[in-house]
């Protein structure tokens, strides 16, 4: 199992919620001169419970899996995301800030 790189510190987590309710996980991530997010987001509309663990479980790997800072998220995350990051650039003063790379909703594309 990879685990998260010598270089790169965690910061400040946050959830994301719908109506209210917790439905995912943003995680801070930084190396010293950049800082970035990973986050997980279940499927509400398909069925999925919100669970801690599994949301950091998956956010966390998007970091393992990330040397490049090219994390990949989904577009239905990019609003908190947006507003997470504005907190995060009080947190991280003077460093820059690496956008994620967004993947398109699935839900979305299919009644295109």
């Amino acid at each position: 199992m990879k685990s998260i790189p010598e270089n790169v510190t965690l910061g400040p987590v946050q959830y994301i919620k719908r109506h209210g309710k917790k439905v995912g996980i943003m995680i801070a991530y930084s190396d010293g001169t950049n800082f970035s997010v990973a986050a997980s987001k279940c499927n509400i509309k398909m069925g999925d419970e919100f669970s801690l663990d599994t949301a950091r479980k998956i956010a966390l790997d998007r970091v393992k899996h990330d040397p490049q800072r090219n994390v990949v998220l989904p577009l239905g995350v990019k609003r908190d995301v947006v507003r997470f990051v504005k907190r995060l650039k009080r947190y991280y003063k003077g460093q820059g800030y690496v956008d994620p790379a967004w993947q398109p909703d699935p839900m979305q594309m299919e009644s295109v």
